[in-house]
């Protein structure tokens, strides 16, 4: 479909990926409202990086978290632009259980809530509250930011992969749910350098994920704010999950 003139919710739209995602929608001229929980400072500089590029911006607070500040941030968002026609479901968080030794017990009923809380059920209620916008809209578009940890074993012995691996079957649910009116897709990234959830890994740790890839690389941040984009842009495609990650499920 036609983006310029789009308007966008963009969670996590403060960080590496997100910023990424935004300003790639905003250079396809799509109004970017930039989602974030935390960091004013970010938000706003990547705010005056859409505006810089011709379109509309505009930082939203959005706990992904908490279903009533989800529907008072994708009210605002729709509000802010008149409506709403593409959700980017990119927030997500990730964080080892203290005292992580690589036992069930070590991983509490708490801490699974709050991983599964915020990148399982967020992505899902934030789905449920623009749905009314997206339909309204006559080129409604959701992309869901997932993981390749979802597609093979790369990465499965982290509790965070089973959240990030469930958007897959997510997508593939609101994708039947919500059409014909609005096409669901999901991205699903491998280890990307320079984002929030990677930034406490070793080179050491970012080595065995290009040993892993049989084109020896990490992903691109750019490579998937691209691969968002054409998501957002495509007339008939959806329940699919585009996986970037250079090939790490293919080595032989």
């Amino acid at each position: 479909m036609e983006l310029s003139g789009a308007r966008a919710l963009v969670t996590g739209g403060s960080g590496g990926l997100g910023s990424a995602i935004c300003r790639a929608l905003a250079t396809a001229g799509v109004h970017v409202a930039v989602g974030y929980h935390s960091g004013d400072d970010r938000a706003r500089e990547v705010t005056n990086a859409v505006k810089a590029l011709g379109v509309e911006g505009q930082a939203i607070a959005i706990d992904i978290t908490d279903p009533k500040d989800i529907e008072f941030g994708v009210e605002a968002a729709a509000r802010h632009f008149g409506g709403l026609d593409i959700l980017v479901n990119n927030a997500a968080t990730t964080r080892r259980p203290e005292g992580d030794d690589g036992t069930l017990s070590a991983i509490t009923a708490d801490y699974w809530d709050a991983m599964s809380s915020a990148n399982l059920r967020g992505p899902f209620l934030m789905a449920r509250a623009a749905e009314p916008y997206l339909r309204a809209s006559d080129r409604g578009r959701i992309v869901n930011i997932g993981s390749t940890i979802g597609q093979g074993s790369h990465g499965a012995a982290l509790p965070f992969s089973v959240t990030k691996a469930s958007i897959a079957p997510l997508t593939r649910f609101l994708a039947v749910r919500l059409a014909p009116d609005i096409l669901v897709n999901c991205v699903a990234p491998g280890l990307m350098l320079g984002t929030g959830l990677t930034q406490h890994a070793t080179e050491e740790f970012a080595d065995t994920w290009r040993a892993a890839a049989i084109t020896g690389k990490t992903t691109s941040i750019e490579d998937v704010a691209r691969q968002v984009v054409g998501c957002c842009a495509t007339t008939t495609m959806t329940g699919q999950v585009i996986t970037i990650d250079g090939g790490i499920h293919l080595t032989p």
